[in-house]
């Protein structure tokens, strides 16, 4: 069976997403298209702005057979566990090609890249201590270590795109996970991951979500599919979290803040310095943020400390293989019959039902599965919707 999976937040789900998808269909002509998506909690440290659900049948409307939610602590995790994460589920449900939209039409160089960053010579390493050594973040510094040891290529002007850093990410778990796949870049049309105003009816996540914030009108990005669904709860963004992140952070000591994910060399002490003198989330992202730790860590950092999510635990998951269950959170016929198939092969199990699952479910799994559990709850806090909304939206 043709299987075509995606890693993707749909945040919101527009033209450029159905013209990508549109475009990989096209070249493929798969049996089906699998989406691995975040919850209600995205990569790059801020909230979706509609729920999971929402989004994942927006995305069946839109061509997508089946739906897999990315568990809550890869889906607020570093570009690198994000895309393992994504990678092995979707190995898991049985893929045989995978597409994804980048900025670089160049597929060889960002192969290249992800070749250098699966094997890590001794050169790049040394290259990447000295420049750590120096106070720059450490993107920065990996960017300039890669540009070292490949400057025949362009890094830092490559590595300056998100949907860049994502594919190349891809590239290296499918690398360092010893599993290949038919790879299916679709080339970025008429805007970039940055840009805040859109060509024609294409226009990026970024730029449609300022103009939601906003209130001004997006319907021209958003596919017929999208607008059917009519839209009624209104968009979350993070700065609607502001008095339960700052709750959440106060009330955490020096040592919880240390246990958190994405927290090192002694950045606890920054943060619980700003948590008891800032009044507002802008100025404490803005008195923690550095060269070295950039806005969107930051972000990762205090949604984490909002969901309750540590380093034990997070090591606890790596330790026993990433992602522990395949949750289902949409589909259509055709992603039910795959699903079957999968369910049959796939060493993963298969949620479709959370009762019966947290019934079965080893420790391991239930506490990777509550964790989602309680993304949602803390999610529809502000969202109008109904608490429990995990056990409300079964097959």
């Amino acid at each position: 069976m043709k299987l075509l999976g995606i890693i993707a937040e749909y945040n919101p789900f527009h033209n450029g997403h159905l013209y990508q998808l549109q475009q990989a269909v096209e070249q493929f002509q798969p049996d089906a298209v699998i989406a691995v998506m975040s919850g209600n909690f995205i990569q790059r440290g801020d909230v979706a702005l509609f729920d999971k659900f929402t989004r994942a049948k927006i995305a069946v409307n839109n061509g997508i057979d089946l739906v897999i939610e990315l568990p809550t602590y890869y889906a607020v995790s570093t570009a690198e566990h994000f895309a393992t994460g994504s990678i092995k589920l979707l190995t898991a449900c049985g893929i045989t090609a995978l597409s994804f939209g980048c900025e670089e039409n160049h597929f060889e160089t960002l192969d290249k890249i992800a070749d250098a960053l699966a094997q890590e010579s001794k050169d790049f390493q040394t290259a990447l201590k000295n420049y750590l050594a120096k106070g720059i973040s450490f993107p920065q510094a990996r960017a300039k270590a890669l540009q070292d040891i490949l400057p025949e290529q362009d890094i830092l002007t490559i590595l300056n795109e998100p949907n860049n850093i994502l594919a190349i990410e891809y590239l290296k778990a499918f690398k360092r996970q010893n599993t290949s796949c038919t790879i299916l870049p679709i080339h970025r049309k008429n805007t970039g991951y940055h840009d805040l105003a859109g060509q024609e009816n294409i226009a990026s996540s970024t730029a449609i979500r300022e103009m939601m914030r906003k209130k001004q009108d997006v319907t021209p990005y958003l596919s017929s599919q999208t607008l059917a669904m009519n839209l009624t709860n209104k968009p979350l963004f993070l700065q609607d979290f502001e008095n339960l992140l700052l709750y959440a952070l106060r009330k955490m000591t020096l040592s919880q803040i240390a246990n958190l994910p994405d927290v090192t060399e002694g950045l606890e002490n920054r943060i619980y310095s700003a948590i008891h003198e800032s009044t507002s989330l802008p100025e404490l992202i803005k008195t923690i943020k550095t060269k070295r730790y950039p806005e969107t860590r930051i972000k990762r950092i205090l949604i984490s400390a909002l969901l309750g999510l540590t380093k034990t635990a997070f090591s606890q998951f790596q330790q026993a293989g990433g992602p522990q269950y395949l949750r289902v959170l949409a589909c259509n016929e055709t992603g039910k019959k795959v699903l079957s198939e999968i369910a049959s092969q796939s060493k993963l199990p298969v949620v479709t039902s959370l009762k019966r699952f947290l019934t079965n479910a080893n420790d391991l799994q239930k506490n990777m599965i509550l964790t989602d559990i309680t993304a949602t709850d803390v999610y529809t806090l502000l969202s109008e919707q109904p608490m429990n909304l995990d056990f409300k939206n079964m097959l």
